[in-house]
């Protein structure tokens, strides 16, 4: 029997669920797993782990992520006993939940099968670069959320920057990253790792890792597809232009309504008369009248609305070619596609 305190436990668990998946994807991908003094989690794309509460140290099976997490919701006391007994079986053992008033036990699993031992935590970190992270919170709203175009759907990091495209947006965000070679990774699992407080970073030939202070390592797979020349995409020659610093506050408001998944939910109508942003998501719309003093054809793009932020706060100045938008900011040059013709009412 083991005691400790039921918040360290739940915060230890929380830390690594960037690596759960809903279902078994892999087995034991839907589980906790206790291994060699630290939990783990894999879902095949992201691989966490986090030191183990010190009384929790010695425990190894895999237990159910959702039934734990739910079970220590509802024994609310600040100290829990938990011990490992063996179950009827060798294949089966329990983890018991024990407080003054509550006994619970849950069923686990006491063969480890989930495949963390192909994962090898590096010895040798770097600091990740300062602004780095800001970055790829401004770059991934350009990348594709259509696997179907898997190789657009990640994020490209080089030596001197990092850069996205989704066949109708692309980004080149300029910064030393202090790597050595391009690195693709998927934006959807990078998000989730940028999001744990991660300080340092490290390369291997399939994994790129990332630790943040409190020892908490995760880790995303490395990608070998081809990605494509971006270059001849930031080519725009046309009209200059300026776009109003008052879209900002305009995209935060607009932003309420617009679905998360949605990377590129505001749309922009310009004329010689106004500028119309509309943001619209499944529990409503919203929608901003400008006025501009834009000359050309009409013409509509989309984009997502943190990055809509960081071009006008960046860069006043854009370009407009004949099928194409395209803002230089001190950092970045961001491309999108236009729609010519008039815009909807």
């Amino acid at each position: 029997m083991t005691m400790l305190k039921r918040d360290d436990l739940v915060k230890s668990l929380a830390a690594v669920d960037a690596g759960l998946s809903a279902r078994d994807i892999i087995e034991q991908s839907s589980c906790y797993v206790f291994q060699g003094g630290r939990i783990w989690t894999f879902n095949d794309d992201v691989a966490c782990s986090a030191g183990l509460p010190s009384a929790m140290e010695e425990m190894e099976c895999a237990v159910p992520a959702v039934e734990l997490r739910s079970l220590l919701t509802k024994l609310d006391d600040e100290n829990i006993d938990v011990s490992l007994g063996d179950g009827k079986s060798i294949a089966e053992g329990q983890l018991v939940l024990k407080t003054k008033k509550r006994r619970a036990g849950l069923r686990v699993q006491m063969r480890i099968a989930l495949p963390v031992g192909e994962i090898s935590l590096p010895d040798t970190w770097k600091k990740i670069p300062d602004g780095l992270l800001e970055a790829v919170e401004t770059v991934q709203g350009c990348a594709s959320k259509d696997a179907s175009m898997f190789v657009l759907s990640c994020l490209r990091f080089t030596p001197g920057g990092i850069e996205a495209c989704d066949n109708y947006q692309a980004i080149r965000y300029r910064m030393k990253t202090g790597l050595e070679e391009p690195v693709l990774v998927k934006r959807v699992e990078l998000v989730k790792i940028t999001k744990l407080d991660v300080e340092e970073w490290s390369v291997a030939d399939s994994w790129f890792h990332f630790r943040n202070a409190a020892g908490l390592v995760a880790s995303c797979r490395r990608w070998n597809e081809r990605y494509p020349n971006l270059t001849p995409f930031f080519d725009v020659e046309g009209q200059e232009t300026s776009l109003p610093k008052s879209l900002i506050e305009a995209a935060n408001k607009a932003e309420v309504f617009v679905d998360s998944k949605d990377l590129a939910g505001l749309v922009v109508d310009l004329n010689s008369s106004r500028l119309l942003l509309r943001g619209e998501g499944p529990l409503g719309w919203y929608e901003e009248r400008q006025k501009t003093d834009y000359a050309g054809e009409p013409l509509r793009f989309r984009v997502a609305p943190r990055l809509l932020r960081e071009v006008c706060s960046r860069s006043e100045q854009c370009v407009i070619g004949h099928d194409k938008l395209c803002v230089h900011g001190d950092r970045f040059v961001y491309v999108s596609c236009l729609a010519i013709g008039e815009e909807e009412d």
